[in-house]
């Protein structure tokens, strides 16, 4: 353990001593922060560097974009699931556009059963189906207004009937309406909701009925394309952070090689200052 010790100790003193001195010659102050202020710089363009070129390859997500939205789709168990997919296909962004804009400035192509995906969910995504879309959101935002009126009456109505128990006259309750009132607004609200529900009933049917609704939902229902992507999403997976560290050995080797040429050059040549800079280059890139 004592031996460990003192050549750690050695090793330590030895490198601290060839980073603050130029032949042998300790470095003034000022050189110091210099050459600690150079030394930040690069090393932050390093980090950049190795970041930049590990995204350059595109990532699973990336290559197989619609792997996460088509899985959770066969995950649910809502009845509403057909209506939910079809719902979210609708707005104003181009899914193969969007899913194409990931190969600008990256090494990789989106993989071709994605961007099927994407045109079957463009196709799902016009003005017909957003109208649709948009009465079955008015109609629920209605259903919700309604619940909540329905919660105030039954509130007022409660305290009426004990105002009622208690013999207390019409003219001093507090509530806005009697027992009977409230009854009766309860129950058109009652009898509106469930109009309503049965029109989003009807409008979820159509939606998920149209031609390019019901050919998007049998692609996605296909078995066999989706455990083709699920196979190749995990096998990207897995190697990704392998492809990630070759560009990063790729980015760092050839600086490496560099600086350490210019160093054994500058020191058999006695040129202290840049055999320092590259040592310490040496010390960012390892």
């Amino acid at each position: 353990m004592a031996i460990i010790y003192r050549i750690l100790s050695q090793f330590f003193i030895k490198f601290f001593s060839k980073s603050r001195t130029i032949s042998n010659e300790p470095l003034n102050k000022v050189s110091l922060i210099v050459i600690v202020v150079i030394d930040i710089f690069i090393l932050i363009n390093v980090f950049t560097g190795l970041n930049d070129i590990s995204t350059w390859p595109m990532s699973p997500a990336q290559t197989y974009p619609c792997y996460y939205q088509w899985n959770n789709y066969r995950r649910q168990t809502d009845q509403d699931k057909d209506y939910n997919i079809i719902s979210r296909s609708l707005g104003s962004t181009s899914f193969k556009q969007s899913y194409q804009q990931a190969e600008e400035g990256h090494l990789g192509k989106v993989f071709t059963t994605c961007l099927k995906y994407a045109e079957d969910k463009d196709k799902i995504n016009n003005p017909e189906n957003q109208q649709a879309d948009k009465a079955i959101n008015q109609k629920q935002s209605k259903i919700s207004s309604l619940r909540r009126a329905n919660n105030t009456i039954r509130e007022q109505y409660d305290s009426t009937l004990l105002e009622k128990i208690a013999g207390q006259s019409r003219e001093r309750s507090i509530n806005q309406v009697s027992a009977e009132q409230a009854k009766q607004e309860l129950e058109r609200n009652n009898r509106n909701i469930s109009r309503l529900k049965q029109e989003i009933d009807n409008l979820k049917n159509q939606l998920v009925s149209r031609p390019e609704s019901v050919s998007f939902l049998d692609f996605i229902k296909d078995e066999d394309k989706f455990q083709t992507i699920s196979k190749k999403y995990q096998q990207a997976s897995f190697w990704y952070p392998s492809i990630q560290f070759g560009f990063q050995s790729l980015f760092l080797l050839p600086l490496i090689f560099i600086a350490l040429s210019v160093h054994k050059f500058t020191q058999r040549r006695g040129y202290g200052l840049i055999a320092l800079i590259s040592w310490h280059l040496l010390v960012i890139f390892f």
